[in-house]
């Protein structure tokens, strides 16, 4: 019986302890934040980004500057917690790091390439169409609505016939689309 105590005291006292330090040492390597490329604006992606999406929708997406500018005003708008100035230098750091130039290791050309950072626009929900497509909720919801309604869409300006859809916005996302 004393041996048993004994035992389990330096069971929780050391062993315990360490298997914990362990896992989270383990848990501290799997976060996805710290692959992304040193820069002005990675700690503001990494944590205000990751609140509503996680970074591999964003890491994927090979948008411009301002397109990058344009997502992160709506995300704002949407309750992400940045200031003006900090919208700028998240755009900035992301059209670095995750604009088209950035993408010129992935075959441009291939359709694996081509498809791996468009937004379905007849197979994504709302969410997916506000995130890759730059649109606002409501815009989103409107386009689902819409697709459930009518069925698919075949063009952009069969996109564009859906009501309080900003038509300029779907032009500037139209190389992100499939149908």
């Amino acid at each position: 019986m004393i041996r048993r105590t004994f035992l389990m005291i330096l069971f929780l006292a050391v062993l315990f302890p360490l298997s914990f330090q362990a896992l989270s040492a383990q848990d501290s390597s799997d976060d996805p934040a710290k692959k992304l490329p040193e820069g002005k604006g990675k700690d503001y992606v990494a944590s205000v980004c990751q609140q509503c999406h996680g970074l591999d929708l964003t890491t994927s997406s090979n948008r411009t500057v301002d397109e990058w500018r344009n997502v992160t005003n709506d995300m704002v708008s949407n309750g992400a917690a940045l200031e003006k100035d900090e919208v700028e230098i998240v755009a900035q750091y992301l059209g670095k790091f995750f604009g088209p130039a950035s993408s010129s290791d992935q075959p441009k050309d291939s359709k694996e390439g081509a498809s791996a950072s468009k937004v379905n626009v007849n197979k994504s929900t709302a969410k997916e169409l506000e995130t890759g497509l730059a649109l606002t909720e409501k815009e989103a919801k409107a386009v689902v609505e819409y697709r459930e309604k009518n069925g698919k869409f075949s063009t952009l300006d069969d996109l564009k016939k859906v009501s309080g859809v900003d038509a300029k916005k779907l032009d500037a996302a139209k190389d992100r689309m499939e149908f």
